[in-house]
């Protein structure tokens, strides 16, 4: 899964389709946004203890979503530096307005990234969480390889996502809005094992 002419095209049209739903992002549904979020953030919580200085990311932040709920459940001084980083421009700046209308920009930094490319060096991270993002990654062994190197010796991390059952079709995969939609890039949870070992 090399990031060849077919992948490109699905990455580019995946930003452009993001980047055509946040640009009429309705703020007022953000509250929902965050409700919505929080099964999700308690399934996260009972699977990793956050511990003081922690430093977490998120990959496919979208307009920050998931770092927005997740700080929201600690009080605030809190005691962890969440980041996001997405490939599309326009989530990005959202999740800084948002992060700035709540106040958050202390402990919240979003940047342009994707899973082929995480923006950070090294055993930077304790804990990376993405959810329903690493399908959309153009190429899924590179952005593992990224995954590990950014995440500490005993780090967590939490991939929640969309899987496939069975064998590739692959008229579905060569459907770019599919693709965006979270379907056509899925992958099987056994290729995902073998991949991440």
């Amino acid at each position: 899964m090399g990031e060849n002419k077919e992948f490109l095209r699905h990455k580019n049209f995946t930003i452009s389709y993001y980047d055509e739903k946040w640009k009429v992002y309705d703020y007022t549904q953000l509250i929902h946004r965050l409700e919505v979020a929080k099964p999700l953030i308690d399934r996260f919580l009972k699977l990793v203890n956050i511990k003081e200085s922690f430093r977490i990311l998120d990959i496919g932040t979208g307009p920050g979503t998931i770092p927005i709920a997740l700080i929201k459940k600690f009080k605030d001084p809190f005691p962890f530096y969440i980041y996001g980083i997405d490939p599309s421009s326009y989530s990005i700046s959202i999740a800084k307005k948002i992060t700035m209308y709540l106040k958050l920009e202390k402990k919240l930094t979003f940047k342009l990234g994707s899973f082929e490319k995480i923006p950070f060096p090294r055993d930077f991270f304790d804990l990376i969480t993405t959810n329903a993002a690493y399908n959309l990654s153009i190429n899924k062994e590179k952005g593992i390889d990224e995954i590990k190197r950014v995440i500490k010796k005993n780090g967590q991390v939490i991939l929640a996502d969309c899987f496939k059952k069975g064998i590739k079709d692959q008229d579905i995969d060569e459907n770019d809005v599919l693709w965006a939609k979270c379907i056509s890039g899925a992958v099987t949870a056994e290729w995902l094992k073998i991949i991440a070992a």
